[in-house]
């Protein structure tokens, strides 16, 4: 799969998949219930953490050219700390990916499909999963890289057409429960730039390699002004929207469009981009997971990966039984392994293992780690 190289766009495509596909969902209405009036300030000042870490990342990964966590996990404590770390993302992705596809169908039966049995919908995202799956990684890159484009700019033209039903005055109090809420608790809000995982598997992908730094910071500017909009949205709309139990609070937004009596009803234009764009995310975190098996266990036919993967993420989704329980695989479950695991476990490995590449001759072969 490494041989599948990708060019800038669609590195970047590939990092901002992950903000859409949480933000179409709870984030925006997480962020908001977190720093209410506050929230544009807030995301703004996460944002800048993030790019700091993303900057972060890419120049400890610069004495690892063409290496991802993975194989630098296995330079710094071999084959232990390389399986247990594959083991962790493989998790990680299986978990996000069943969690988000759980709150997406319940939201598709809430919204259409009120008879139907979530199962029911649930195997079909799998099912167009596993076929894309099957094309290959560079098919799932080149789709993503046509829907990404079109979901953004769904967002825009989401703010765009609301703009008549905003209440600009619910920024204030523009602090919000103040300082210590926006500035110091509103840092769980770095979880909306979770996006920036990838940054760690990208180097052996790149056609060039020395770019990376410009693709996360490029990526992380065009999260944060996606955020921006999405938050506004939800902000300017709808009055203590927290209080309520919509679970996708950008598809109630899109419902308020009406241009004349021939457009109305845009929201299933807006649901069938985003359907489409979880069917790519699922699919990448998928591919990725299979990547890491083979890296872990050197099978040659990873292919057949996809089908305990799947199964996987059939249970997860399947897991909770009410919207309490899938909100707390969301907004804490899924938050605490971002900080533990992305940001705190990761860079520790990157910062260990820069400390032993300084220790050793400047010949030193490190291919035989990858």
């Amino acid at each position: 799969m490494t041989n599948n190289k990708i060019g800038n766009f669609e590195a970047i495509a590939l990092i901002l998949t992950i903000v859409i596909n949480h933000t179409v969902l709870t984030l925006p209405k997480t962020i908001v219930s977190t720093t209410k009036s506050s929230s544009l300030i807030n995301i703004v000042y996460v944002g800048i953490i993030a790019i700091c870490i993303s900057i972060l990342i890419c120049n400890l990964l610069k004495k690892f050219v063409g290496f991802d966590i993975i194989d630098v996990a296995t330079f710094l404590g071999g084959n232990t700390l390389r399986n247990i770390l594959g083991i962790l993302f493989i998790v990680y992705f299986l978990f996000s990916a069943g969690s988000l596809l759980h709150n997406f169908c319940s939201c598709l039966q809430i919204a259409f499909y009120s008879l139907t049995n979530i199962l029911f919908l649930i195997l079909l995202f799998l099912i167009v999963v596993y076929i894309t799956c099957n094309f290959g990684f560079n098919s799932i890159i080149k789709t993503n890289l046509l829907i990404v484009p079109i979901a953004l700019l769904s967002i825009v033209f989401l703010f765009i057409a609301n703009t008549k039903n905003f209440n600009l005055q619910r920024i204030f109090p523009i602090l919000g429960d103040g300082f210590s809420a926006t500035f110091v608790s509103g840092l769980s809000n770095l979880v909306a730039f979770s996006g920036i995982v990838f940054l760690y598997f990208l180097p052996p992908y790149l056609k060039e390699s020395e770019k990376l730094k410009k693709i996360a910071v490029s990526s992380v500017i065009i999260s944060l002004v996606y955020l921006l909009l999405s938050i506004s949205t939800i902000l300017f709309m709808f009055n203590f929207f927290t209080a309520t139990e919509e679970l996708m609070p950008l598809y109630s937004a899109a419902r308020y469009i009406e241009f004349g009596n021939f457009f109305q009803r845009l929201d299933s234009v807006f649901l069938l981009i985003w359907i489409m764009s979880l069917a790519c995310y699922v699919s990448i975190l998928v591919i990725f997971s299979m990547s890491i098996m083979k890296k872990i266990t050197n099978i040659k036919h990873y292919n057949s990966t996809i089908y305990p993967f799947l199964l996987i993420i059939l249970g997860v989704s399947l897991l909770p039984s009410n919207a309490s329980i899938a909100n707390l695989f969301e907004n804490v479950i899924y938050k605490y392994a971002y900080f533990i695991l992305v940001l705190g476990i990761s860079l520790t490995v990157l910062i260990l293992a820069n400390l032993k590449h300084s220790k050793i001759p400047e010949s030193s072969n490190l291919k035989e780690y990858k």
